[in-house]
């Protein structure tokens, strides 16, 4: 027996199927499959099943939230006769979770030389509470060793709640590639987990060179140039003396 979805939320449609085998000498037909929990009916499904193969029959369900045991029972009036009647029945433990989903927006403003003010505002789309929320920010991609800039946890974000994470980074000149991630050990599960990164680019701008620190360049320039020039003035002026 499986279940549609491998993490079911409150509210969203799920399906119940299973595989019903006949491994006696004769075809079955209309055999009649029962879906059901501890608490609730689930509905029913009918199918036919020659010998030796199998058939799937399936329900739909809208579950609540909680932890429910699911049945599904084949032939439960036991109007087929069948050599044994005791494997027409097994059961599934599934858990139905409050929807939640994170999700993260990236903004970069390179405008001051040498730093870049990061911002990430994460948000908790769902309706319950997400838990150690975890934001890690990168320089360059983190799946090809990019660098860890900064991390930030918070304890809880609430459903319909938003956090920022704001910071100047003081880093060189040239383009940088900013990533960043929420709940990558996947603490908390989501309806939606493709929107948990977001990347940017930014061109950092460099310093500029100070006067003073030209002052050297600057006398270097005028030495090389006019140490010559006077040896050249002084050699002319001798040989015109003579």
């Amino acid at each position: 027996m499986t279940v549609s979805e491998p993490n079911v939320f409150e509210g969203q449609s799920a399906y119940v199927a299973a595989d019903v085998q006949n491994i006696g000498p004769g075809d079955a037909e209309n055999v009649l499959v029962k879906f059901y929990t501890t608490d609730m009916f689930l509905g029913y499904d009918i199918v036919n099943v020659s010998t030796g193969s199998t058939s799937s029959a399936s329900v739909s369900w809208q579950p609540p939230v909680g932890t429910h045991i699911v049945y599904v029972e084949v032939d439960p009036g036991n109007r087929i006769a069948e050599l044994n009647e005791n494997n027409n029945l097994m059961s599934k433990t599934q858990t139905v979770l409050l929807e939640m989903d994170l999700s993260v927006e990236l903004e970069l403003d390179g405008s001051e030389t040498g730093k870049v003010l990061i911002t990430a505002t994460v948000q908790n789309q769902g309706n319950s509470d997400a838990n150690l929320v975890r934001v890690d920010i990168f320089n360059g991609d983190p799946e090809a060793g990019g660098l860890l800039i900064n991390s930030k946890t918070y304890d809880i974000l609430s459903g319909g709640g938003t956090e920022v994470v704001s910071f100047d980074w003081e880093t060189t000149a040239g383009t940088k590639t900013v990533y960043v991630v929420v709940d990558d050990a996947d603490v908390n599960k989501e309806t939606d987990e493709t929107n948990n990164i977001q990347t940017k680019t930014v061109n950092v701008k460099g310093e500029k060179a100070e006067e003073a620190d030209l002052l050297p360049i600057i006398i270097i320039v005028i030495v090389v140039i006019a140490v010559p020039t006077v040896i050249i003035i002084y050699y002319w002026r001798k040989r015109l003396a003579q």
